[in-house]
């Protein structure tokens, strides 16, 4: 069980995933996401890429996203994480997708405020995904902003993309980025 940090819904418990599959955001990284964000979030369209549990899109959807659309394509995950929106009652503001994360940015027509992206660190999705983002100019709004969640040691090439700011948390660091029109 992993614990939400803030918002409406902070201290409530959600269901993990056993194994290896998933590596769950941590509290820390977590909450200075969302510090980082700040009033951001406030009714904001929220993608979580590579969803897992979905733990930052529900903590997104817990401090004020207006609606978070959560991504996982393995089978175990979804269960896990259809199952916790149920449990945290808020099936109305979010919309899950059991799809490969890259397929759906392809096909996607809703425009988000705020993209999350954290595939499993040893992927080498990272580029693909950007680019796909990038070209697909219509899927986040001028002044939204790219979350990257990866490894500390991981080198990240942020395309046209221009970097914002590097945070570092140990072996975690989270990117922001922005396309400038």
């Amino acid at each position: 069980m992993i614990k939400i940090t803030g918002g409406f819904l902070k201290g409530r418990y959600i269901n993990s995933i056993d194994g290896d599959n998933t590596r769950p955001t941590s509290s820390k990284v977590r909450e200075s996401i969302f510090n980082i964000l700040g009033d951001r979030i406030i009714d904001s369209l929220f993608l979580d890429l590579f969803a897992g549990t979905g733990l930052v899109g529900i903590e997104a959807i817990s401090r004020g996203a207006s609606k978070s659309f959560l991504v996982e394509k393995d089978f175990s995950a979804y269960k896990i994480l259809k199952k916790n929106l149920t449990l945290l009652n808020i099936e109305n503001n979010t919309e899950l997708h059991k799809t490969n994360a890259n397929d759906f940015l392809r096909k996607s027509n809703q425009v988000f405020d705020l993209i999350y992206i954290d595939p499993p660190y040893r992927s080498n999705c990272y580029e693909e995904t950007l680019k796909i983002i990038y070209e697909r100019a219509d899927i986040i709004h001028g002044n939204g902003i790219i979350i990257i969640e990866h490894g500390t040691k991981i080198p990240i090439s942020f395309l046209e993309f221009d970097l914002i700011k590097t945070y570092k948390y140990g072996d975690t660091s989270i990117s922001l980025i922005k396309k400038w029109y």
